[in-house]
This record gives structure tokens, C-alpha cells and sequence, in this order.
């Protein structure tokens, strides 16, 4: 599953969620191209997953490019993805 987020100000961004028991180190995200467009690829089973990019370590943000969310317990939401077999 590709994930991208496009941050230009960003110095770090990272994909969180229920695939990686919500570990804000466990998938950095890599702006190669320096152009502010963090990306990973995780090799996710199939399945319904909950996430959010996590910005500079302080910044919660669904993603923007997926409509699907879920609320999050918080008062805010969390984007959802489904990972057809």
C-alpha cells in the first residue's frame, strides 16, 4: 500500500495506525525528490486499517487525499483504507 502526503514545510513525517499499533517511529515516511512529497510503501495484508500522518512529531492529520474516516475517540477523525485480498 502506497501512502503519500504532501508537507513542503515538513522535516518529518511519519504513517500511523492501527497496522503499527499507532508506533510513531515504525514507518517514517522519505521525501526523495525534496519537493515535499513524503511517500512509503507498506506491505499490508488485507484488511480494514485506520491511520493518520503524524507531522514534526506534534501534528495529527488525516489524510486529505482519502474521504473515508472514522472518528478517532478524540473529537477528530482518523483515515480508514481497505486492503482487498
Amino acid at each position: 500500500m502506497l501512502f503519500t502526503f504532501y508537507a513542503p514545510k515538513a522535516h518529518k513525517v511519519a504513517v500511523v495506525g492501527d497496522f503499527n499499533n499507532w508506533s510513531t517511529s515504525a514507518d517514517p515516511m522519505y521525501d526523495r525528490e525534496q519537493k515535499g512529497l513524503w511517500s512509503i510503501t507498506l506491505p499490508l495484508k488485507a484488511g480494514r486499517y485506520e491511520y493518520k500522518f503524524l507531522v514534526d512529531d506534534e501534528k495529527w492529520i488525516p489524510d486529505p487525499g482519502n474521504s473515508k474516516k472514522a472518528k478517532d475517540g478524540f473529537g477528530a477523525f482518523n483515515s480508514v483504507v481497505e486492503v482487498k485480498p
